[in-house]
C-alpha cells in the first residue's frame, strides 16, 4: 500500500518537486543537475523516475522497497529518496521526454539495485 501511495503521489510533477525540496541536501542537488542536463524541471524528472519505477520494476523490487521504508517516520519521502538514489547510482539515461518514457530499463535495473534490497 505504501508503494502505491508513493507512486500515486509522486507521479505528479508538483508533488514530486515539493518532495525533493523537502528531502534537500546532496540528493536534491544531484537531481537538479540531472534535470538541468536534460532540460527538464526537477519535478518532471522525479515524477518520471517514480512512474518508470512503477512501469519497469517487478513485484520483488516493489516489495523490497516497501520492506525498506516500513517503520520510518516519513516512509514516502524515504522511499522517494531510495528511488532517486538508485536512479542516480545506475546512471539512468533520458531517452525521449516527448513520449514520457525517459528512463531506459536497460540502464536502470530496479530489481537489481542495491538501494532497493
Amino acid at each position: 500500500m505504501l508503494i502505491a501511495d508513493l507512486i500515486h503521489s509522486c507521479s505528479n510533477e508538483n508533488v514530486a518537486q515539493a518532495a525533493i525540496a523537502s528531502i534537500g541536501g546532496d540528493l536534491a542537488t544531484q537531481a537538479a543537475t540531472c534535470a538541468k542536463k536534460h532540460n527538464l524541471t526537477i519535478g518532471r524528472l522525479v515524477s518520471n523516475i517514480v512512474r518508470n519505477f512503477d512501469l519497469y520494476s517487478d513485484g520483488a523490487a516493489k516489495i523490497a522497497l516497501q520492506d525498506q521504508i516500513l517503520g520510518h517516520d516519513q516512509p514516502l519521502l524515504f522511499g522517494l529518496k531510495a528511488l532517486l538514489e538508485a536512479a542516480i547510482e545506475n546512471d539512468c539515461m533520458i531517452l525521449n521526454q516527448d513520449i514520457d518514457l525517459p528512463l531506459a530499463k536497460a540502464q536502470c535495473s530496479w530489481g537489481q539495485s542495491p538501494q532497493l534490497h
